[in-house]
């Protein structure tokens, strides 16, 4: 009888040891899923706080791995402030697939190629292919978009005869400005 007693006694001893380490495991399991969102989240959120009040902003990673804070809800969140950039040395205007820009090192690069090795090696057809296209062309693509440029720009009798109107004096971006209007007519 005592071997029975002392077998009950640890059966459940031994059971309540198991529902302790059953919660504890799911206690660990959630405070570490828990720790984990939180560092994911804080790895792409950067942090501002203003009079003791915290803003979550994104962080964006761009093209050639730089990291910028999107504060385009700063003003709406934070009930009306601003940031002030005096000439906009630490401000990125836009997302661009096409263009990286950083003044402080020189640097321009249309889709990856560095702006002096396309002024040395490519020609304007070329870059436009690069801008539009995303990569620089063959030369069988390149001879198909001439084609297609040159069968697209044939400028029409119509146009020829309100540019002919203009004195040969007129301003250049006069008469652009104008023929641009016109158009609207033709």
């Amino acid at each position: 009888m005592n071997h029975l007693i002392c077998w009950l006694f640890l059966t459940k001893r031994a059971a309540v040891n198991v529902k302790k380490i059953a919660q504890n495991f799911v206690f660990l399991q959630s405070f570490l899923k828990e720790l984990l969102q939180k560092l994911q989240y804080m790895s792409n959120n950067a942090t501002l706080e203003i009079n003791g009040e915290t803003y979550e902003f994104p962080l964006i990673t761009g093209t050639e791995n730089e990291v910028a804070i999107d504060v385009k809800t700063l003003r709406a969140v934070t009930g009306g402030v601003t940031t002030i950039d005096p000439g906009y040395k630490n401000t990125g205007a836009c997302q661009s697939a096409i263009t990286f820009l950083n003044g402080e090192e020189g640097i321009l690069r249309y889709r990856g190629y560095a702006i002096e090795d396309l002024a040395d090696k490519a020609n304007f057809l070329e870059v436009a292919y690069l801008l539009i296209f995303g990569e620089l062309p063959t030369a069988d693509e390149l001879e198909k978009f001439h084609a297609d440029i040159k069968e697209q720009s044939v400028v029409d009798d119509d146009v020829k005869k309100i540019l002919d109107a203009f004195p040969k004096s007129a301003h250049p971006m006069g008469v652009l400005s104008c023929l641009n209007k016109c158009t609207y007519c033709l």
